[in-house]
């Protein structure tokens, strides 16, 4: 694999009854391998730098099972990365229902759809929160898990990845220079901030 091959990183967890939680992203490699296979640096940079701050965001009956790694680039490539032990949220107290969700916007330096991205947060605490509108705390928790989202790996112990935003109908990857917090709980199904909170 190659410098500017991009791949799909997939986390897959479960929430408080079981519901299955998952959010996806896609990386760019942006510095040549210091492993052998490119989906094994991704998946050690993801949980090095990135799977911290999302558990950060997430309350303490969610958990992140397994990391799923495939490749756009070269769709031949992908496999599974199972955590030896699930991660945990940090977020104490009841958790929201699963198909409420803070929503992060990733931005890029174009406009229109094909060039913004979204991430629908897992489950945080229903205390994180009061009549749909999420407290400055979690904003922050937010933001520290969205600036490291934005670029992986340290260059010394793995390759460094950068956040794209994927347009497979227009087959783009433009990369995510930065993200907004919407600060109000969103629902999944509906995809409109503040309805259903």
């Amino acid at each position: 694999m190659a410098i500017g091959d991009v791949f799909k990183a997939v986390f897959v967890g479960q929430a408080q009854f079981g519901q299955e939680l998952v959010n996806t992203f896609h990386y760019e490699q942006l510095t040549p391998l210091l492993l052998a296979d490119p989906m094994d640096e991704l998946a050690a940079a993801l949980q090095l730098d990135m799977i911290p701050k999302h558990a950060d965001c997430r309350s303490v009956a969610t958990q992140l099972d397994k990391i799923e790694v495939r490749g756009v680039t070269d769709p031949t490539i992908g496999r599974d990365f199972p955590l030896v032990t699930p991660v945990s949220g940090t977020q104490s107290g009841d958790a929201l229902p699963p198909q409420s969700a803070v929503v992060m916007t990733w931005t890029t330096p174009f406009l229109g759809r094909r060039f913004r991205g979204r991430t629908y947060m897992w489950p945080g605490s229903e205390g994180a929160q009061a009549s749909g509108v999420i407290n400055s705390g979690y904003v922050t928790a937010m933001s520290d898990w969205g600036t490291s989202a934005l670029q992986i790996g340290d260059g010394l112990t793995t390759a460094v990845f950068r956040l794209v935003v994927r347009s497979d109908t227009y087959n783009l990857n433009t990369p995510a220079t930065g993200f907004v917090v919407r600060t109000n709980i969103a629902t999944q199904r509906r995809r409109r901030a503040g309805v259903g909170s």
